[in-house]
C-alpha cells in the first residue's frame, strides 16, 4: 500500500474510532434518555440505516447489548454503593421501564435479583476491605459513578492528605484501550510517549491523566475502557493517531501521595472508603482522574501522583 494510502486509511480508522467512543461516552452519561438507534447514530454522524452494522462490526457486540450492559452495570455498581435508594429508584435512573422489567433482566446477566445483589455485594464489599488491612494488600478502586458514596465510617489513614480543588476545564489528546486493567496501560503510555514527546507535549511540572471508565467488578474485564491523556496547550491542534475531549473541570478531592505503582490501589481504597464517607460530599456523574507528575525514580521507583473524584455537597 502505498504511503498516501496509508495515510488516509489511518485517519479514517481514527475518525470511526472517536464516533465510537463518543457513542460509548453518550451512553454511559445518559442512561435514562433516548438511547434508540436514531438517537446515537446522531451522536456518532452516522447514517442509522449503516450505523447498527458499522458498530456491531467495530466493537464485537450490538448496540441495543451495548446500552442494555452499560445500564445493568451502572444499576448493579449504585446497588452496591447507594444503600438509601430503592431498587426501582435505581432501575428508573439506569433507563429501566419497571421494577419487573429491571429484575427480570438484571437476574439473566448477574444470576441473582438485585435485592440479593445488593445484601451479597455491600457485605463482601465490608468483609473485603476488613480483610484487605489485615494482609496488607489493598482492595480494588471504586469505579467512577454518579453518586456513590460508602456510608459505613471507617478509621482514616493517618497519613492521608485530601484537600478539595477547583481543576481547571481542560482539553486533552487521548488514546483509549479496551480490556483487562494492569494489562494494556503501559503499552498504550507507551505509544501516547511516542507521539506527546517530538511535540513537546510532556512539560515538566504538567501532570498527564489516566482515566479508568469501567468496574471490572461489574464490567467484563476485556470491555473495561481506560483513556491516557495528555493536556493540550491553547491553539496546539493535534495530529497523528490521538483523539482529543474536553475534561469538565469543577470541584474535585485530591488525594496527593508520593509513592510508588504498588500505592495506586490503597490511594483509591483510602479516599474512597475512608474518606469520603465522614467527608461531606458525595461523588457527581464527572470522570475520577488519577494525575501523575513524572515518570517513576529510577533507583527508587517513587513518583508523585493524585488521585481525583468529583464531589458535590452531600
Amino acid at each position: 500500500m502505498s504511503e498516501p494510502q496509508d495515510r488516509i486509511t489511518s485517519a479514517s480508522r481514527r475518525e470511526y474510532e472517536r464516533r465510537i467512543n463518543a457513542v460509548h461516552d453518550h451512553i454511559a452519561g445518559h442512561l435514562d434518555g433516548r438511547l434508540d438507534l436514531e438517537a446515537l447514530a446522531a451522536v456518532a454522524c452516522f447514517s442509522p440505516f449503516h450505523f447498527h452494522r458499522i458498530f456491531t462490526a467495530l466493537t464485537g457486540e450490538t448496540l441495543g447489548a451495548c446500552v442494555k450492559r452499560l445500564r445493568l452495570e451502572a444499576a448493579a455498581n449504585a446497588l452496591t454503593h447507594n444503600p438509601d435508594t430503592s431498587v426501582l429508584g435505581v432501575a428508573l435512573a439506569c433507563g429501566f421501564s419497571s421494577h419487573a422489567v429491571f429484575s427480570r433482566e438484571f437476574r439473566q446477566r448477574f444470576g441473582e435479583p438485585p435485592s440479593a445483589w445488593r445484601r451479597r455485594t455491600r457485605a463482601e464489599l465490608r468483609n473485603h476491605g476488613q480483610a484487605d488491612r489485615k494482609d496488607g494488600q489493598a482492595a480494588p478502586p471504586a469505579a467512577a459513578h454518579p453518586g456513590f458514596v460508602f456510608p459505613e465510617p471507617e478509621p482514616r489513614s493517618p497519613t492521608m492528605d485530601v484537600t478539595i480543588k477547583d481543576l481547571p476545564r481542560q482539553r486533552v489528546a487521548y488514546l483509549r484501550a479496551t480490556g483487562r486493567y494492569g494489562t494494556m496501560e503501559q503499552a498504550l503510555w507507551e505509544r501516547m510517549c511516542r507521539w506527546a514527546g517530538p511535540r513537546g507535549l510532556l512539560r515538566p511540572g504538567e501532570p498527564t491523566v489516566s482515566i479508568c471508565h469501567d468496574s471490572p467488578e461489574v464490567t467484563p474485564p476485556d470491555r473495561c475502557r481506560y483513556d491516557a491523556c495528555v493536556p493540550l496547550p491553547a491553539g496546539f491542534e493535534p495530529d497523528g493517531e490521538v483523539n482529543t475531549s474536553v475534561l469538565p473541570g469543577g470541584r474535585y478531592a485530591v488525594l496527593r501521595v508520593d509513592g510508588t505503582v504498588a500505592d495506586f490501589g490503597p490511594a483509591w481504597t483510602d479516599i474512597f472508603a475512608r474518606w469520603l464517607p465522614g467527608s461531606g460530599w458525595q461523588c457527581d456523574e464527572r470522570p475520577c482522574l488519577e494525575l501523575c507528575y513524572g515518570e517513576p525514580d529510577p533507583a527508587t521507583g517513587r513518583l508523585v501522583f493524585e488521585v481525583c473524584i468529583p464531589v458535590k455537597p452531600l
